[in-house]
Formats: C-alpha cells, structure tokens, sequence
C-alpha cells in the first residue's frame, strides 16, 4: 500500500470510528429514555470527543451533510466524499449493532427502539419533521464551515460544533427525533429494520448541504 493509498484509508478509518463513538453516545441516551436535552447533550458531547480524537486525522466530519456542505464550498476533496459518505454510514452501522447487543429486544415495541428517529405523529408528518430537520442541519453545517474556517481558532472548533449539534438535538427531537445526520438514522433504521419516512433524514440534511455551502461562499470569499 502506498503512503498515500495509505494516508486515505486512515483518514476512513478514522471517519467510521468518530462516527461510531457519537453515534453510540446518542442512541444510547436515547434507549435509556434520559429526555432531550440530555439526549442533546449526549450527542453533542459525543461529537465533541470524536472532533478531538481523530479532527487531526479525517477533519472528524461524522456526517454526510457536513462532508457534502464542506466539498460544495471547496474545503474538501471530492475523490474522498463518497468514502467518507460510506465510512459514516458503517460507523452508524456498528453502533446500533452494538446497541442492539446491550438492549437486545428490550423497548422494541418502541418507535425509538435502537435510537431510530420517526416523525412525531401528533405534528403534520412527514412535512413537520422534514422542515425541522432542514432548520437545525442548517445551523449545524454553517457552524461546521464557520468554525472550520483558516482564520479560526481550531481549539474551539470542536466545542462550537459540539453545542450547535446538541442544542439542534434539544430542540428538534420531539418533532423529528433529532437527527441532523442521515449516518445517524440509517444505521438504527438498518438494524431495528425501522424505515418510517426514512427519506426524510436524507432529503433535508443533504439539501442544507447545497444551502449552507452557497451561504458560505456569499459570505466568506
């Protein structure tokens, strides 16, 4: 293997792990039932330490918004989007199988069950959760180019991300269940086999992308 061949599959590695450790911190916040805004903060604290840990080996994207937000704005290499993409969808896999070995069958009868995010049937599903889903990702993603940028402090891009996340978890879950992150959802989904407007933690996060992205550049260059 080439050090460059090399170099990339670190950097994917790298993306599955980060990804598998928030995602883990958050389902789990979620099965044991501690309310939004721990569930918030869970993920946000989660996202946190996996910034920290592995930001200085794949940027610690942890999610296929951020990685399609950060390549249409030109700070991210387009040959490694799809890798990344595949690298969070894995890390999310894992998590929830790992999740599934703790609680086994336990809470299964729940729509949450595993930490799957479902629009909130009392709302006007799906076009509530997809609207919600689209705000919260916007803010995320902006704070993720934001806070990134050369001219920031890349100490505390970690903790801005980190809080923008968790509060966007807090205030999102009880319509949409919090997702933000089409890794984060299809993982549980795939292993509890729970595909409730799926589409929806797609459409709207991937969308925000091209938003955010174009919000950026208006802005920044």
């Amino acid at each position: 293997m080439t050090e460059t061949a090399y170099g990339r599959a670190r950097m994917y590695f790298a993306e599955m792990i980060g990804t598998f450790i928030m995602v883990f911190i958050g389902i789990t916040a979620v099965d044991a039932n501690l309310g939004w805004i721990a569930i918030g903060a869970a993920f946000g604290l989660g996202a946190i330490i996996s910034i920290f840990i592995f930001g200085q080996i794949s940027g610690a994207h942890l999610n296929p918004a951020v990685t399609v937000g950060l390549t249409l704005a030109g700070r991210f290499d387009y040959q490694d989007l799809i890798p990344y993409i595949v690298s969070q969808l894995v890390g999310a896999v894992l998590a929830a199988l790992v999740e599934l070995t703790i609680f086994g069958s336990v809470f299964s009868g729940a729509p949450t069950y595993l930490g799957t995010t479902v629009p909130n049937a009392a709302f006007s599903q799906p076009l509530s959760a997809l609207i919600m889903e689209i705000f919260v990702t916007m803010f995320l993603v902006i704070t993720v180019l934001c806070a990134t940028r050369e001219k920031e402090s890349k100490n505390w891009a970690g903790l801005a991300i980190g809080l923008a996340l968790g509060v966007g978890v807090m205030i999102s879950g009880v319509v949409s269940g919090g997702s933000l992150n089409p890794a984060r959802t299809f993982g549980p989904a795939l292993v509890s086999w729970t595909w409730t407007s799926h589409w929806v933690y797609w459409v709207g996060p991937l969308l925000v992308a091209f938003f955010a992205a174009g919000i950026y550049r208006q802005l920044f260059e």
